[in-house]
């Protein structure tokens, strides 16, 4: 199962905090999850393993056998013998690297991850393919890892901040 633009909610109990303490703890919180799925999962997506678990739509000639011309004439075929490899999502690399760039904004409410796109946003008008949905896929076990991520990251600036006002009190 893959996701289009994961929402994640934290789940956790909710606090006796006034919304003025709280809403930091969530943003850093939400900006946590977002730089992990961008140092951590972004690479995958342009890996032949990301694309087998993203449900990437096959390449025209990805599917046939290696030996015969129609192959060779295919743009995997040409990719492979070009290039050296099969990797989904990168032919020059220009959208591989331009990706690398990205603005992380978290809120009080979640996080969006800009990133240029570079040729990701390329369209062939004979293609069903999409790569920027492709770019925007979630694994259920990445939402699963990164809901973890955040209650524990959540709960951890609650401890913080629970240790902080007993301080004050003693």
């Amino acid at each position: 199962m893959t996701v289009v633009g994961a929402v994640i909610k934290y789940r956790g109990a909710k606090p006796s905090l006034p919304a003025k303490q709280f809403t930091p703890i969530k943003k850093d919180g939400f900006d946590h999850i977002a730089r992990m799925w961008f140092l951590d999962y972004r690479p995958k997506h342009f890996t032949r393993a990301g694309a087998r678990e993203y449900g990437y739509a096959p390449r025209v000639g990805e599917l046939l056998p290696r030996a015969s011309k129609a192959f060779r004439r295919s743009y995997y075929g040409r990719k492979l013998k070009k290039l050296g490899h099969a990797d989904p999502l990168v032919f020059s690399g220009a959208s591989k690297r331009a990706t690398a760039a990205a603005t992380i904004v978290a809120f009080g409410t979640g996080s969006r991850i800009k990133m240029p796109a570079g040729n990701l946003r390329w369209r062939n008008k004979h293609s069903k393919i999409d790569m920027m949905d492709e770019m925007r896929r979630v694994s259920a076990s990445e939402v699963q890892a990164l809901t973890e991520a955040l209650d524990k990251r959540i709960q951890g600036g609650l401890n913080a901040n629970r240790d902080a006002s007993q301080e004050k009190i003693a």
